[in-house]
């Protein structure tokens, strides 16, 4: 498997693209003008460092990150159901906690600020 600059992974003849989830997380942030700028902020703080770790990350598991980033913040700037924001924070926790604490706990302190700001418990 190689990497590409463009964050674009090439697997044999498929070429995946996997993003930016700064990218998504702020399309999500824009189209929920009821949220709180706070959570917005941490948000896409939280976005740009699982941007920063992905890259440390089986290709499989940043893909598995992306879709849980997403669903987390939806749930964050919308719909606020509890226990789907807590299943997406863990869904985001395993793999931070298994690429180490020098490289996790900024982003772990970001999660347990979205999950405090949304009722989601920290």
């Amino acid at each position: 498997m190689n990497t590409c600059p463009t964050n674009t992974v090439v697997a044999g003849e498929v070429n995946v693209n996997i993003g930016t989830l700064h990218g998504v997380v702020t399309d999500i942030v824009n189209s929920a003008p009821e949220a709180s700028d706070i959570l917005k902020t941490k948000l896409l703080a939280f976005a740009s460092e699982l941007d920063r770790i992905k890259s440390l990350l089986p290709f499989d598991t940043a893909n598995t990150i992306k879709d849980d980033m997403e669903n987390l913040s939806r749930e964050a700037t919308k719909a606020k159901r509890p226990e789907m924001l807590r299943t997406s924070a863990l869904n985001i926790f395993a793999p931070l906690k298994a690429a180490g604490p020098e490289i996790a706990i900024p982003a772990v302190k970001l999660l347990h600020d979205i999950l405090a700001l949304t009722g989601g418990t920290a």
